[in-house]
């Protein structure tokens, strides 16, 4: 697997040897047959993000992907959620200690630019479409906001964080607020989820297969919430953005986001501003600038069709 420049950097061996944790180490024994080399894999361009990602090597030449969480219940989530996903496009988990996993390494190159044909934007979308179409167990333990209050209350919570931190003026808060409500769903439908389901997770395989490599923010939470992230975080052409909901539609309807796309893209991008304040301040500006922009997008009265696919 390997990951955009600039995005990630490849530590030598000898930097990372001492950061891999005991449990991890104890899943790379259980394997069998001897660690060759273990070669970091750092996040470096999203504020306060810390990764804790290695490249594990085997002595008969098998690779691996090893990581670790600061939280066990987080590990323990991703866990639950790939083995019930069960999708080549979306490594395998193959053992946990604790905060530990051991999963697939994809081989691959980053999606970029050149690749993004509406064919392979139709499979992408089609990938994300079926996440959201496998069921939860009877048993599942996670919840999520289901009703248009619990939302809401969120979401003026996160504002008035914003806002008190001086990351939005008062007046801005409040007219995300209302723009917001003024589109909020009844209800949504939720399940399993991935949070960040964008080009920067995800890579291409010699065969053609696109593969989500990144699946730390891997939950349960309502599907238009996770389409709105994708929205935020994956900037594309109004073309772009329809070939991926074709491929979507395979799977699942995407028409009630569409219908709410104010309200899901607003508590996507204040979601984000709040997790980067709470990291690091400066980073909390981008997230911010690119909110302005949407109430100042949905100020103007433009087409719900233009809304649903503004870059």
């Amino acid at each position: 697997m390997k990951h955009p420049v600039g995005l990630f950097r490849v530590r030598p061996r000898n930097a990372c040897s001492s950061r891999i944790s005991t449990d991890l180490l104890a899943l790379a024994r259980a394997v069998g047959v001897p660690l060759a080399e273990s070669t970091s894999v750092s996040g470096t361009g999203y504020p306060g993000y810390q990764a804790n990602a290695f490249r594990l090597r085997f002595a008969d030449g098998r690779l691996l992907k090893g990581r670790q969480f600061a939280a066990v219940k987080r590990a323990a989530t991703v866990e639950y959620v790939a083995r019930h996903i069960a999708h080549p496009g979306f490594p395998k988990v193959l053992a946990r200690i604790n905060g530990a996993l051991l999963s697939e390494w994809i081989e691959g190159h980053p999606l970029c630019m050149t690749d993004m044909t509406p064919a392979l934007l139709r499979r992408c979308g089609a990938l994300h479409g079926f996440m959201h179409s496998v069921p939860l167990p009877l048993d599942c333990p996670y919840r999520f906001h289901t009703t248009s209050r619990e939302w809401c209350d969120e979401l003026a919570q996160r504002l008035e964080e914003l806002a008190t931190a001086g990351i939005l003026k008062p007046g801005e808060a409040q007219c995300a607020f209302d723009r917001a409500i003024h589109s909020v769903p009844n209800s949504c439908d939720g399940g399993f989820v991935h949070r960040d389901f964008c080009a920067e997770n995800m890579v291409v395989c010699p065969t053609g297969q696109v593969w989500v490599i990144d699946n730390e923010t891997v939950g349960v939470d309502a599907y238009d919430y996770d389409l709105g992230r994708t929205w935020y975080r994956w900037p594309m052409s109004w073309r772009q953005r329809q070939a991926y909901l074709e491929g979507y539609r395979v799977y699942r309807s995407p028409d009630a986001f569409l219908s709410h796309l104010p309200f899901w893209s607003i508590v996507a991008i204040v979601g984000s501003a709040v997790f980067r304040l709470r990291r690091q301040r400066d980073g909390a500006s981008e997230p911010a600038e690119r909110l302005r922009g949407m109430l100042s997008h949905l100020a103007r009265s433009c087409s719900a069709e233009e809304r649903a696919f503004l870059s």
